[in-house]
């Protein structure tokens, strides 16, 4: 398996990135660090991260390698992970994922046919019982563009009807057909984990971590239908300054985190999964 990795020219919200294009095929293995502990019987052959910006680990100044998946990976591998798949991405919303349209499908890690989640089926069918854990983390793009960072203001109709679609996307479908591919015999046969997002403007817009709040709850809720775990990301960032761990007080002046933040997702993800 190859994972392709392209650097161009991206236009994201809030943001203009501009670059040639490269593309470098790199092996999706990671050497094992020198460190081994007993295999875990949750952990398969396969990781598999599906989602947005975030779980691709994008940073503004085009280093995407060193996303919480690709740091959490190493910690996998001591418990028997040998391969790890991100079929994450840039900008995904629960929409796209379902039906397709991502607009920087281009630059994703892995590639894959179609909308990310039939992708991801497919993929659990391939690798059916090797495959656990997988993380997925999405919904702040359903909901982000009714915010508007320079005034702090929130288009709340807007905000209540695309968190609404979200929810349903997640509870019909999404979870629903990611739980089944990964369930045999009416049992589990790896772990699906969801992830919830900090406040990204906790500093710049405070009035508006409510509605940062209320987008967690309904992921945490919508999670424990189906008895997924939700990783608490707002509480790894609590306490801490944006400044240190995203790129908001850059050149580039963007919400998502840095390679230190990338390691505190990381880490929670180890904590939540104890593995």
């Amino acid at each position: 398996m190859l994972r392709l990795i392209g650097i161009g020219l991206l236009v994201l919200s809030g943001g203009l990135i501009a670059g040639f294009v490269a593309w470098l095929e790199l092996p999706t293995h990671w050497p094992a660090t020198a460190r081994v502990t007993a295999p875990n019987p949750r952990v398969g052959q396969y990781y598999l991260a599906l989602g947005d910006s975030l779980a691709f680990g994008f940073q503004p100044n085009l280093d995407w390698s060193h996303s919480y998946a690709m740091q959490w990976w190493p910690e996998l591998q001591r418990h028997g992970s040998e391969d790890l798949a991100d079929y994450a991405c840039m900008d995904e919303t629960t929409e796209t994922f379902i039906h397709g349209g991502c607009p920087y499908s281009k630059f994703r890690h892995d590639y894959y046919d179609g909308p990310q989640l039939e992708g991801a089926l497919e993929f659990l069918d391939q690798h059916s019982g090797d495959t656990g854990p997988v993380s997925l983390q999405i919904g702040w793009n359903d909901v982000a563009r009714n915010i508007a960072p320079s005034t702090c203001e929130v288009d709340r109709a807007g905000w209540r009807r695309d968190l609404a679609r979200m929810d349903r996307d997640l509870t019909r479908t999404i979870l629903p057909e990611l739980v089944g591919a990964l369930s045999a015999d009416g049992r589990r046969t790896g772990d699906l984990v969801m992830l919830s997002y900090y406040d990204p403007y906790a500093s710049r817009c405070p009035r508006l971590h409510g509605y940062v709040v209320q987008l967690d709850e309904h992921l945490t809720r919508d999670a424990s239908r189906f008895g997924v775990p939700m990783v608490d990301v707002a509480s790894a960032f609590r306490g801490r300054s944006l400044c240190d761990y995203t790129w908001a007080c850059s050149q580039f002046a963007r919400t998502e985190p840095n390679t230190r933040g990338y390691r505190l997702i990381a880490r929670a993800l180890e904590r939540r999964m104890g593995y």
